[in-house]
């Protein structure tokens, strides 16, 4: 592509434009920004009328100048050049697992460095750093006190530079960094060129150590929270109507993913009572301590010059004393029975969302399990409702599972039904459930499946894919699977068979209890009495 855009010549875009523009008597289009006044609305003369004046208008040509590059390079900053001696000491245990090429480095401090050099000749490497712990774990008190700290955190760099220096340096060396905090997880996302990795790795370290703390600019969005308090924009007014996004947040609460402290409303209170000292102090508390603390780094590197590096570094980070490590295992109540409707503007057709939450072991295994039986349903209903049937459009079935530390899953079935069809794909759904649940899936599908899932993973983990490797080792371990598994993946997988897939469908989906939501109209067939009672508790 590069080699063809060189290739490429003025005179050939004149001709592509004027054959685009060769339609202009026929086609036209219009955009007008702001234009609210009554009186001087759009008329298709005057759009006209415009449009003809276009070829007795006379353009000046443009001669493009290139002008020359005044800024100065950024030194490195001191704190960024620190190097330390690599110390076999700090190191307790170190494994290659071959078959992944991955090396696990575990420092005597409990974090551990996970290395996957990934030959793509882009000179870049992806660091991802990530441990338990997030606002979901925090007590109701103090949830709203600290749920925006890493966006806080983000509004400066690192307490040791200047921040138009540091945000310059990192421009023009092409450093990349971004902290968050989620509700179980907090993570670390960094890139760089491989030339600058030592500047990338200590960047991190005294972001975690060290963040610039922007007093001002906390104050001023505090303070512009707290005069719009009671005010509703016209966006927040839509965002609390759009039917879709009402779906949303109630599947995210049936399913366990609002922690408890979340589902009360915030107050005006746990606004006046932010610190953005007390947010830092939370935030250090999270990020300084290296025990179950993981470092994945990804790209092209020499793989000893990395570890060399990275592992003085962070073993540099002592655990805390006094702290306790964050609870393993955060299981959420899921609903297993409710059913909702949201008005929708199109009456002519009804979105369905089925659901089926449920708790799982975490496991290479058993997350293998729940990705077949997700494509076993989506071709039975494929198959039945859509092409036997002719009831549905678009049908699509998701698979959603957080091994650690919520332990849940849900198989989550989307589908569009004209009103009139609800009630049949009700009983049709049951019934290809049941079906499931009964009668083991033929070997000629199994078999077709696992050979897709062999070869989208070859396609997609190639020895080249930075990102995707640094992503799959993330979230195997954020789901409580192993790497050791991961590296026995295809012998895994063969050793699931018909019967153990056909149990996954008892355990883990009951025909006649689970989520509904949708979005337009229902023709409901019979239901059981706690149904109701649990519609008309919602409403």
């Amino acid at each position: 592509m590069q080699e063809r855009l060189r290739q490429t010549t003025g005179d050939e875009l004149c001709g592509i434009l004027s054959g685009w523009l060769s339609a202009c008597d026929t086609t036209l289009l219009v955009a007008c920004r702001n234009h609210i006044l009554p009186e001087n609305a759009l008329t298709a003369s005057w759009v006209k009328r415009l449009w003809a004046d276009k070829d007795t208008v006379l353009l000046p040509p443009y001669h493009y100048e290139r002008r020359q590059d005044c800024h100065k390079q950024t030194p490195v900053p001191e704190c960024l050049q620190q190097t330390f001696r690599f110390c076999p000491s700090d190191v307790s245990g170190e494994r290659h697992y071959a078959g992944i090429g991955v090396t696990e480095i575990r420092l005597t401090n409990g974090l551990r460095i996970l290395l996957r050099p990934t030959p793509d000749h882009s000179g870049r490497l992806l660091v991802n750093l990530f441990a338990r712990g997030g606002v979901g774990d925090l007590l109701a008190g103090d949830y709203y006190r600290y749920e925006g700290t890493a966006a806080y955190m983000e509004l400066g760099g690192i307490a040791k530079v200047h921040a138009d220096t540091l945000s310059d340096f990192m421009l023009q060396n092409e450093l990349t960094m971004n902290v968050s905090i989620s509700n179980s997880w907090h993570d670390i996302l960094a890139s760089a060129p491989t030339e600058n990795a030592r500047a990338l790795f200590n960047l991190m370290f005294e972001k975690m150590h060290a963040p610039e703390l922007r007093y001002d600019d906390f104050e001023e969005i505090r303070k512009d929270e707290l005069e719009n308090w009671e005010k509703e924009t016209s966006l927040g007014r839509m965002l609390k109507q759009a039917p879709d996004r009402l779906l949303t947040n109630r599947l995210n609460f049936l399913v366990g993913n609002v922690p408890e402290p979340a589902q009360h409303e915030r107050k005006r209170e746990d606004l006046e009572n932010i610190r953005l000292d007390s947010m830092a102090s939370y935030y250090r508390r999270l990020f300084t301590d290296p025990r179950g603390m993981t470092v994945v780094v990804t790209g092209d590197y020499p793989l000893e010059g990395i570890r060399e590096m990275v592992v003085p570094l962070f073993a540099r980070m002592n655990p805390p004393e006094d702290a306790a490590l964050p609870s393993v295992v955060r299981r959420p109540q899921v609903v297993r029975q409710h059913r909702e409707g949201f008005t929708g503007e199109n009456e002519e057709q009804t979105v369905l969302e089925y659901v089926f939450p449920a708790h799982y072991a975490p496991s290479l295994r058993h997350s293998l399990t729940l990705k077949l039986m997700r494509d076993v349903l989506q071709n039975r209903v494929l198959e039945i409702l859509r092409e036997r049937e002719h009831l549905v459009y678009s049908p699509y079935v998701s698979l959603f599972y957080n091994g650690t530390p919520e332990q849940t899953c849900y198989l989550n079935l989307s589908l569009s039904v004209d009103p009139e069809n609800t009630a049949q794909t009700d009983t049709l759904l049951r019934q290809i459930i049941r079906s499931l649940q009964t009668e083991p899936v033929c070997a000629e599908e199994l078999a077709r499946l696992k050979r897709s899932f062999r070869i989208n993973k070859q396609q997609v983990l190639t020895p080249e894919a930075s990102t995707e490797w640094r992503n799959i080792l993330t979230n195997l371990l954020k789901n409580g699977e192993s790497l050791e598994d991961f590296e026995h993946y295809d012998r895994i997988l063969e050793q699931i068979g018909a019967e153990e897939i056909r149990r996954g469908f008892v355990r883990y989906m009951d025909a006649g209890r689970h989520v509904l939501l949708y979005i337009g109209t229902h023709q409901y067939d019979a239901e059981p009495s706690d149904v109701q009672n649990i519609k008309r508790k919602t409403r």
